[in-house]
């Protein structure tokens, strides 16, 4: 048990140049299914991701998420989510966990977004991490605190246009550990190529440089079932992926699966249950 740890802690600390707390953090299954797009998705994990998107959110709604990076357990993250729609504005909150004993990242983060129209919105998000890190029997606690904003144009019925910044401020810890929020700004669209097929592309530039690009294109099946299909490229623990996604819904019940391949670590397996309340 202890070398598994061990090499997990090779893997979350081996890759240079990497923002651990930004690597895990869980955009959503569709996100995930698409090549890790974002910048121009609407639903309620764009709380972790584009903020705006969840300004098209018209019932209170609550998900929970798991992943099961490369199929290790010391690797998974868990997550809740919720948005609650008013007149003015739709607030939304996440919680999640990544990680195990010896090492976790835990994040909250509060969202504000507002849509000017029907075509024009805008989002602003507030960030409070936690990590611990446990070393000869010592616990290390960190706290830090950052904030995204993002927005999205709605061009007409086909093309929609969508950036976001996230993570505002640069935060490095010490010269032995690599910085764990690297702010990113994305910037992306998605057309709608004809009535079944949607395509997304998205690029994304970071303080500390790393670029990156996702592609990726939803495929409708029927009223109630969606098929992504993405790739992610660029740097990063989260890079030169190939992944897929499946989405169901019945009635106010989502529920959305994914699996990213990575080249050398293998599979990651994303599973996601969205409840809407009338």
């Amino acid at each position: 048990m202890h070398r598994i740890h061990s090499l997990v802690l090779i893997i979350l600390l081996g890759f240079s140049n990497i923002s651990i707390a930004v690597e895990n953090i869980n955009p959503g299954c569709e996100s995930v299914g698409l090549g890790r797009v974002y910048t121009t998705l609407s639903n309620i994990w764009s709380v972790n991701g584009n903020i705006a998107g969840i300004s098209t959110i018209d019932n209170i709604s609550i998900s929970s998420a798991y992943t099961h990076k490369f199929m290790l357990p010391q690797l998974s993250t868990r997550a809740l989510a919720m948005a609650i729609p008013n007149p003015i504005f739709v607030f939304a909150a996440s919680y999640q966990r990544f990680g195990f004993k010896s090492y976790n990242e835990n994040m909250l983060t509060a969202a504000f977004a507002r849509k000017f129209g029907n075509r024009f919105s805008v989002g602003l998000s507030f960030h409070t991490i936690m990590i611990n890190l446990k070393s000869s029997n010592e616990l290390r606690t960190q706290y830090m605190y950052n904030m995204s904003c993002g927005m999205m144009w709605n061009i007409n019925s086909k093309l929609n246009f969508g950036t976001s910044l996230t993570h505002l401020i640069p935060y490095k810890t010490s010269n032995n550990v690599e910085h764990y929020f690297d702010p990113a700004l994305a910037i992306g669209i998605s057309y709608q190529m004809v009535e079944a097929v949607k395509c997304f592309l998205e690029m994304k530039n970071t303080y500390y440089g790393k670029n990156t690009i996702s592609i990726g294109s939803e495929v409708t099946l029927s009223k109630f079932m969606q098929f992504q299909l993405g790739t992610h490229l660029g740097g990063g623990l989260n890079s030169n992926l190939f992944s897929f996604g499946l989405s169901a819904c019945y009635n106010q019940l989502n529920i959305n699966f994914a699996f990213e391949k990575h080249p050398y670590l293998g599979f990651s397996p994303f599973v996601e249950l969205t409840l809407k309340l009338k």
